[in-house]
């Protein structure tokens, strides 16, 4: 559920969401803050009930702000906003058109909002730029190619010492892992390699702490 507060002719109030098992809106609640509350509705004080008319009112952007603040995480999952073009019927995109485009036009709407609503525009007409990956450190990119080539290392590794730990010397080969005898980052000569168990790693890491 997601609530948005609100102070109307002096009422605090907060018009909230309730979603359904499939992640369409369900309900729409409005929940009114302090003990008057009650009060106010049993004797339908007149400014209780012009602060729930503005709220009303105030319906079609509240919804929108709510669409913007939920997008990335929640809408757009994780194919990140390719999936705006490629997942999205017309309808639904004819939607998040009109629900940006009320967020931008709207003097109450927030930066991050705004933000959300303009990249939506981006994307619905072409103009988006992704931004560009951060460039890897050399030991990312040391560690990449190592992981990559680590199956093909490993059955070299195989071939030459069969399923045998170089450390305690013990066949274990559901367990034995590539690694590298200098811990050098770079060095991925077999020579520089070997196979190890995960207890002789455990024990290695567990003596290197100390």
């Amino acid at each position: 559920m997601s609530v948005r507060d609100f102070t109307i002719d002096g009422v605090e109030m907060g018009l909230g969401f309730t979603y359904g098992p499939n992640g369409y809106r369900r309900a729409v609640l409005i929940y009114i803050d302090g003990g008057s509350g009650a009060d106010w509705m049993d004797k339908k004080n007149p400014e209780l009930l012009n602060a729930i008319n503005r709220i009303y009112e105030l319906r079609h952007i509240t919804e929108a702000w709510d669409c913007m603040e939920h997008f990335e995480t929640h809408t757009l999952h994780g194919a990140g906003w390719a999936s705006l073009q490629r997942d999205y019927n017309y309808k639904s995109l004819n939607e998040f058109n009109q629900k940006s485009m009320l967020v931008l036009n709207h003097q109450d709407s927030c930066d991050a909002h705004r933000k959300v609503a303009q990249t939506i525009q981006d994307v619905l007409y072409g103009n988006y730029q992704p931004p560009p990956k951060p460039e890897k450190s050399r030991e990312e990119k040391e560690r990449s190619e190592f992981l990559r080539k680590k199956p093909a290392l490993r059955l070299k590794l195989v071939i030459r010492d069969g399923y045998q730990c170089d450390a305690c010397g013990k066949d274990k080969e559901g367990s034995l892992c590539v690694v590298k005898k200098d811990g050098s980052s770079s060095s991925l000569q077999v020579a520089n390699l070997a196979l190890r168990c995960r207890s002789c790693m455990i024990k290695a890491r567990n003596k290197a702490k100390k």
